[in-house]
Order: structure tokens, then sequence, then C-alpha cells
């Protein structure tokens, strides 16, 4: 469903038009007016100095005003609109995930979450942008850098990784420094590169489990060809968050 804005950004164009026009075509009428004094030498009032401005000449400050507005209202609209997109893909992918994360855990016996993560390239970290229990996660909102884990495996090589997890390697990135506020509970990852169009990645979709990879199943090939089924879904539901707005239809 469309916002408030888009929806009416033609009379709200009309309005913020009419006042921006009028408070601004006042202020070129204080300012581009001939010298300010009167004959008697005392200071232009407001009136004065506005007519000043002539009518041809507030009727061209307006229209170009007028466009002005429009075009920034348009560009505040696609904004929004843009902010609703990603929401409700966040929203679907997570109605999503939480259904096959209640299955697998249900069906093996173990506590399952799935995450979707997100690169910020300047900072060179991922963050988490929605998920399926990740009520169990102290990392959520945490940065980890752009390749850390097997997430961040699947994201720079493009393709699918599992990996088992264990109190060695837990937290630990490649160059040895410790990464804060990893899940101290888990023991495998199966993790998915979400990527666009052409074939960029954009992001991942992990599922973590507090069991080894040949206890949750991810070891397993029916189970990858199940998950990597729902992680392109995810992929397209967030397409409006990789940067050129497309993702790989599923498939």
């Amino acid at each position: 469903m469309k916002s408030y804005v888009v929806r009416n950004e033609g009379w709200i164009g009309i309005v913020l038009s009419t006042l921006v026009a009028l408070f601004l075509s006042a202020y070129v009428g204080f300012f581009t007016a001939l010298p300010g004094d009167n004959s008697a030498g005392h200071p232009l009032s407001f009136e004065a100095k506005l007519s000043r401005l002539g009518p041809i000449n507030s009727f061209f400050v307006i229209g170009v005003l007028g466009l002005l507005t429009q075009v920034l209202l348009r560009k505040w609209a696609s904004v929004q609109e843009l902010r609703d997109s990603q929401s409700e893909g966040e929203r679907l992918s997570e109605a999503l995930l939480e259904s096959v994360v209640c299955l697998m855990s249900a069906r093996r016996k173990q506590t399952l979450r799935a995450l979707v993560t997100l690169p910020d390239r300047d900072m060179r970290v991922r963050r988490v942008a929605c998920g399926a229990n990740i009520r169990v996660d102290p990392e959520a909102g945490v940065p980890v850098p752009l390749a850390f884990g097997v997430a961040g495996d699947a994201f720079m090589l493009k393709s699918m990784q599992i990996g088992d997890i264990d109190d060695a390697n837990r937290g630990r990135s490649d160059d040895g420094s410790v990464v804060p506020g990893i899940w101290s509970s888990i023991r495998s990852v199966l993790a998915f590169p979400m990527l666009t169009a052409d074939g960029a990645a954009f992001g991942t979709v992990n599922f973590d489990s507090d069991k080894p990879s040949d206890t949750s199943g991810f070891s397993e090939r029916n189970i990858q060809d199940a998950l990597v089924g729902i992680s392109q879904i995810v992929t397209y539901l967030m397409r409006s968050r990789s940067p050129n707005g497309t993702a790989r239809f599923p498939g």
C-alpha cells in the first residue's frame, strides 16, 4: 500500500508550492527592491518593498518555486515509497523464516535462528536487518566484519557455505581478533548469499543452530536444497535493499 504522501502528492504539492512561493516572493521583495528609503527618508514598509517586485516577477518566482517544490516533493515521496517497500520486504521475510525455523526446530529438537544481514561497505561490516528467533541472538544490531564467519564466506565467495563452530573458533576473525557478542550456543551455520540480477552480493541469509551440522540437518542435501529455495525467496523479497533494486528470481 502506497503511503499517504505518495497518494496525495499532487494536492500537497499545490499547497506547499503556494505557501513557499508566497514566503519566498516576500523575501525576494525585500532584497531585490530599489533602495529602501522613500522620499521622506523613512524605511519602506513591507507592503511597499513587496510591491517593488512587480506582478511579472512575482508570477515568475511563483512558477519556478512551484516547479522546484514539485521536484523535491516527488523525491521525498520516492524515498518514502522505498522505505515502505523495504519494511514490507523485511516483514514478509521474517514471516517466511519464522515458519521454517519453527518447523526445523521441532523436527530436529534444536534451537534454530535465521538472520538476514546487509553490508555497510564503507564501514566494512555487516549488520542484521531482520530474521527469525533472533531474540536468542545477542549480536543483533552489533556489526560484524564483512568477511566474518561462515556467512562472511558466503557473501565474499557468492556461494552456499556450511561450517561447524566450536569454542576454539567461535567469534574469531581470520586475523585472530575476537568479535564480541556472538551467540554462545552456536554450533553450526548454513549460509547463502543474496545476489542481484547481475550477480553482485548484497547480503546473506544464514541459518544458525545449537547442534552440529550432522545433527541440525545442515549437512543433508535435501535440507540444503529446501533452504536454498527459501533464501532465494527472501533475496527477492529484500531486493529493494540491493544497490540497483534488483535480485535474482527464485529458481
